[in-house]
């Protein structure tokens, strides 16, 4: 395993744990669903939705136009 994977596995631990939440926008969504999508993956682009809309650690924001100028 490398570097970048046990940082990520540490994440994702501290995330189970309540240690930990992810933040997100709502762009993620579509960001994640391009490859499935384009891929005819079908179940792919529905388990991300399910994911990304039901986890408890994930809290997903939609942008505003303040926040998507912070983030330019």
């Amino acid at each position: 395993m490398d570097t970048y994977q046990l940082r990520l596995e540490k994440v994702f631990k501290l995330n189970d744990n309540d240690l930990f939440k992810f933040i997100t926008s709502s762009i993620t969504l579509p960001e994640v669903l391009v490859k499935p999508l384009r891929d005819g993956e079908t179940k792919m682009v529905e388990q991300c939705k399910i994911i990304l809309s039901n986890a408890e650690g994930i809290d997903i924001f939609d942008i505003i136009s303040v926040i998507a100028a912070k983030a330019a």
